[in-house]
């Protein structure tokens, strides 16, 4: 896979994963061997929110290389935003019993710890990830009350404006989801899984202008 490719994809993953995972698809057509492709692929299905099609091609890919790792950190996420906690725990175990301790697993279990709800533990094992490797900063930890501030300023208009930790179920979208929808024309924010997508320094502005954005675009739709 040249280098180019990879660098474009990686891109358009944080941008645009529907147009990512075409690139990657119309890259497989003509070399269906490549197994970082195979990766991209069940990486860009995941971000499109096909989790079940992201766990089978992350299958396909463990059984040419049982020795990624990524594959297993990957799939115990993945299960974890089925809200399959019991499977993401049982793939997270495995991870372990093959490679050890490594970042991308305390990572992904941290995931499952805010799933259950054991904030406590889910932050030791962010705190961990960032130990073992550079690229696993623990997410932002900030102020309920300041978060809500920013996100009625950035919202001008929302009727009613909630802030939880994370969902109770794993609903259409997965646990990892950002916000959901209210009947009351209100929208209900969950805070820890935004806070994983923020740089450690991030402050409620920030925060709120990453629901704003998100926002902006479920209007246009």
């Amino acid at each position: 896979m040249k280098r180019s490719d990879q660098e474009a994809i990686t891109e358009l993953l944080l941008s645009d994963p529907e147009e990512a995972l075409a690139c990657v698809r119309e890259l497989r057509s003509a070399d269906g061997k490549d197994l970082d492709l195979l990766a991209f692929e069940a990486e860009c299905v995941a971000e499109t929110g096909d989790f079940r099609r992201a766990l089978e091609l992350w299958g396909r890919y463990v059984e040419q290389d049982p020795d990624y790792l990524t594959a297993y950190a990957e799939r115990c996420r993945i299960f974890v935003e089925l809200g399959e906690l019991e499977a993401a725990a049982a793939e997270a175990n495995l991870c372990d019993e093959l490679f050890g301790g490594q970042a991308a697993t305390a990572y992904s279990r941290a995931f499952l710890m805010e799933a259950r709800g054991d904030y406590s533990a889910a932050d030791k094992l962010f705190a961990a990830a960032g130990d073992l490797e550079d690229g696993y900063e623990a997410p932002p930890r900030l102020a309920k009350s300041a978060v809500k501030r920013a996100l009625i300023d950035a919202l001008d208009g929302v009727a009613t404006v909630k802030v939880f930790p994370m969902p109770r179920t794993a609903g259409d979208e997965g646990m990892g989801r950002a916000f959901d929808l209210d009947p009351d024309s209100g929208v209900t924010v969950y805070q820890r899984n935004v806070e994983r997508s923020l740089d450690a320094d991030a402050d409620p502005a920030e925060f709120a202008a990453v629901i704003g954005e998100l926002w902006s675009s479920v209007q246009a739709d």
